[in-house]
């Protein structure tokens, strides 16, 4: 059994976009999983991590990845025979060779920061290891880019990290990953969806009640027009862990200033948010009254609150401009976490999610006791896998195969 190394010098959620058939292609190929070494990035790897083509991530910072012999030193320990290399950099083919791997596979993927990546990334799955993909993800990345009227295809590729936590970028990006990995997937045939704040959008558009054109125009607004609410009316989120959603609720309310619950992710696990002071009380008061931990998230918003009432005006304006369709299949949306098929409903839902908690926990529950028991997750990341196992354990949740 061929034990194999995949080297990407960079991996960014853009890169993984396309990448991750390639490397699902190398892995029933040789009826094995892989070994991934590649630059760190913390959303690429947590993906990886959970990826059952891949058994091992071998993690490359800044200052590793431009050391020749601390790249050798991580892969010799694997006794790798084959490796496959995606970079035209010659230094990466001759660590391999002096890795001791004897058959080294090298294919310029990103060259000329993408020019031809989907190009040869067609090439190698295709004629290197004899199967078929579905090189519909450059259309829908080209009407991205002419939607949004910047380059984001460049910026998810080889963009640096500061460019990735733009919420002009960040949003925009996780609504492509996730809408093209639905409508590229042979497997995709919902008979219900579901999205996570943000990922409601994507859920619409898979679901087909708005146009990934459209979808993507709301989202980019959506963004905007959070930032603009953070800069006017900044605010505070926080993560409580290990203690009943009544409790947390009752110290809202009891707080005078605005606060409330923003997500319902699982039981044991809500997030609430507010003015700044509000939620840094919240925080002590939960902890005293049995909060495992109470975790001040990195953001200055407070999403899902009425600080981003001047957002969800903004986005009012915008949904009443775009065409909305019967959904193919019901979505159950974060306000009432009730199936809709509606789409004047579906409308009047969308809105109402930004000023209002996101209801996770309750609407898993709901879609369980409407008959469904296999979940599968779209788009960057295993999170919403892990909340629904811990919602219920007994139904199948995993990430859907392109």
């Amino acid at each position: 059994m061929s034990k194999v190394l995949v080297i990407i010098k960079s991996m960014g959620i853009g890169d993984l976009s396309i990448l991750i058939s390639n490397i699902h292609a190398i892995s029933k190929k040789i009826a094995n999983p892989v070994t991934v070494l590649a630059q760190k990035n913390t959303r690429a790897q947590a993906i990886l991590k959970h990826d059952p083509h891949i058994e091992k991530v071998i993690e490359l910072d800044e200052k590793e990845i431009k050391s020749f012999f601390t790249i050798i030193n991580k892969i010799k320990p694997g006794r790798f025979d084959q490796s496959y290399i995606f970079s035209d950099s010659l230094r990466f083919y001759l660590i391999s060779k002096l890795s001791g791997i004897k058959e080294n596979f090298q294919y310029k993927i990103f060259s000329k920061k993408g020019k031809n990546f989907f190009k040869t990334a067609k090439e190698f799955t295709e004629k290197i290891l004899g199967e078929k993909i579905d090189s519909q993800s450059k259309i829908y990345f080209n009407k991205a880019n002419e939607v949004l009227n910047f380059n984001i295809t460049e910026l998810m590729f080889e963009g640096s990290s500061e460019d990735l936590k733009k919420t002009s970028v960040t949003q925009p990006a996780i609504f492509i990953h996730s809408v093209i990995h639905s409508l590229i997937s042979k497997n995709f045939k919902p008979q219900a969806v579901a999205g996570h704040s943000l990922g409601e959008f994507s859920a619409l558009s898979a679901c087909k009640a708005i146009s990934f054109e459209e979808g993507l125009k709301l989202v980019s607004i959506r963004a905007n027009a959070m930032q603009a609410a953070c800069e006017k009316n900044p605010g505070s989120m926080a993560a409580i862990l290990g203690v009943d959603d009544s409790i947390i609720e009752s110290v809202c309310l009891n707080i005078k200033e605005i606060i409330q619950p923003a997500n319902y992710n699982c039981p044991g696990q809500l997030v609430i948010s507010g003015e700044t002071n509000a939620v840094k009380t919240a925080c002590e008061e939960l902890t005293k009254l049995g909060a495992k931990r109470a975790i001040i998230l990195p953001v200055n918003g407070a999403f899902h609150s009425e600080l981003m009432i001047s957002a969800a005006e903004e986005l009012e304006n915008a949904i009443n401009q775009t065409e909305f369709n019967n959904p193919i299949c019901p979505i159950y949306q974060n306000y009432n976490a009730r199936p809709e098929i509606n789409k004047d409903s579906i409308k009047t839902n969308l809105l109402l999610q930004l000023t209002n908690p996101v209801l996770w926990t309750q609407s898993i529950n709901r879609m369980i006791q409407d008959g469904y028991n296999n979940f599968f997750e779209l788009g960057p990341g295993n999170t919403l896998q892990g909340l629904i196992r811990k919602i219920d354990s007994e139904v199948a949740s995993e990430k859907l195969e392109i």
